[in-house]
């Protein structure tokens, strides 16, 4: 933050959070849900420039860093790239789930000027994005949360389903 105040460049961060990933812990086991986590990391990590920055924030929640990504529409771009990466089947013990995403979108300086005030502006848009169940998207008025978020509800496939683990 302190380059971009600088520089006058800004930033892009946002916040993911995988829809879903419950359901599969539950019905199939931690082990599959962790498996998913991992190819849902991988995934993002495709979706993400060299400079960009990805990280797990705990449970399922991911955050990204856009150095560079100023414009709305270019974060916009960029978290549809994300949602549709993850919305692809996932391949757990010989059988096919599907996790959607919620992303939230925060702009610096646009919608914060700190790191918890950024956060809270994507954590924001996420949690729009799960109540709306489509695209979110607000023309504010100057110096407002601006937020752009989608979100993909969380699917098993019926024909490839994950044999259930045997719990003793």
């Amino acid at each position: 933050m302190s380059r971009d105040r600088r520089t006058g460049d800004g930033f892009a961060l946002l916040a993911c959070d995988l829809d879903g990933l419950k359901s599969v812990n539950d019905t199939y086991g931690h082990e599959a849900g962790d498996q998913v986590l991992r190819v849902a990391a991988e995934r993002l990590r495709s979706c993400c420039r060299e400079v960009d920055t990805a990280a797990r924030m705990g449970g399922d929640e991911f955050a990204l860093i856009l150095p560079g990504v100023s414009d709305p529409d270019d974060a916009a771009l960029v978290a549809n790239r994300l949602i549709v990466a993850l919305a692809a089947p996932i391949v757990v013990d010989g059988g096919s789930c599907s996790v959607g995403a919620s992303v939230g979108i925060a702009l610096y300086p646009r919608d914060g000027q700190t790191a918890e005030t950024l956060v809270r502006a994507a954590d924001a848009a996420m949690y729009a994005s799960k109540a709306s169940g489509g695209w979110a998207r607000n023309s504010p008025p100057a110096g407002t949360r601006r937020h752009c978020a989608r979100h993909w509800g969380s699917s098993l496939r019926s024909r490839e389903r994950i044999s259930p683990r045997k719990r003793h």
